[in-house]
């Protein structure tokens, strides 16, 4: 690391190393105080308040050079890796200030992390190489938990879960409306009555998930309790199980996107009941965010208003 020979607001016993640095490598009092832009006077009393405050000389005349005295070469060693600590602090909290070349640390809940954030976080890194990513996918509910720890910064997830408003702030980032997920060959039309649909075997996701959670709430607003056929805890297999005729489910409209456009899945809206789900990004109420996570955030938001235009609704 460089070491600068003019800093700005530098406190005054870093100064004082600084000079002392100078003189140590260009052996000059003179030489020092010119390639520092100071008075040779200046650069005498610095020195000679370090001599005062460490109790010792520093440096001692050979001819017309100066040397180090064997206190000198403790200090210069200490000196060197002290100022070199301080032009690489500063250089990294340049960084820090800099949006294109920061860290941006969020959780992502397992349905947006698989569905709707690689093309955007793929997009975002050959466009902003530079900025580095910590990405934690977990359920909705141990995100929460890495929030409050401040393990991870900003959250995005699915509603289901009930967040504390008093400790998180939340901000709509998207709607996506569930659907009613069959076979190819189904019977159904693209509208189905919630009778209908209770009528068949539903393959849905574990009780314990953020959207199992928001299905049931608004299944109990109906008075209605869901007695799955089976629970399985990943979507891509209750995909997969439906492809095959195993049953019926109710999923995420962009989970099921791809196989419905290739003809493996078909879809339907339930009649009488709301299913318009939220996509959140949640923060520990009073966070403050890095320029790099401010920056990034805005991105996402205005990729997603693609989503909004294909079918989703953007908040």
């Amino acid at each position: 690391m460089k070491i600068v020979r003019k800093g700005v607001n530098v406190p005054m016993e870093l100064e004082r190393l600084r000079t002392f640095y100078f003189v140590a490598k260009l052996k000059s009092f003179t030489k020092a105080a010119k390639y520092l832009a100071l008075t040779q006077p200046a650069v005498s009393l610095q020195i000679k308040a370090l001599e005062n405050e460490y109790g010792t000389t520093l440096f001692e005349r050979r001819g017309k050079e100066v040397i180090l005295t064997e206190s000198g070469k403790v200090l210069i060693t200490y000196a060197e890796k002290i100022l070199s600590a301080f032009e690489e602090m500063k250089l990294k909290l340049k960084k820090c200030g800099d949006p294109l070349c920061g860290k941006v640390s969020f959780g992502a809940s397992i349905l947006t992390a698989i569905y709707l954030l690689p093309s955007i976080l793929g997009k975002f890194r050959r466009l902003y190489p530079q900025v580095q990513f910590t990405l934690r996918v977990r359920y909705a509910e141990e995100i929460l938990e890495f929030l409050a720890e401040n393990q991870v910064n900003f959250g995005i997830m699915g509603e289901g879960n009930r967040i504390d408003e008093r400790s998180f702030d939340i901000e709509q980032l998207l709607e996506d409306e569930l659907v009613f997920v069959m076979p190819p060959g189904h019977p159904f039309q693209a509208r189905v009555s919630l009778e209908m649909v209770l009528a068949q075997e539903l393959i849905l996701p574990e009780e314990y998930s953020a959207l199992r959670k928001y299905i049931d709430r608004q299944m109990g607003k109906l008075g209605v309790t869901l007695q799955p056929y089976i629970e399985v805890g990943n979507i891509e297999v209750v995909k997969k199980l439906v492809e095959q005729n195993f049953g019926c489910s109710i999923l995420p409209s962009i989970a099921v996107r791809d196989e419905v456009e290739a003809g493996r899945l078909r879809t339907g809206r339930i009649e009488g009941l709301p299913l318009k789900r939220k996509i959140l990004l949640v923060k520990k109420r009073g966070k403050i965010l890095s320029p790099s996570e401010e920056f990034f955030i805005q991105f996402l938001k205005k990729e997603l208003s693609a989503f909004g235009q294909s079918g989703f609704t953007r908040a």
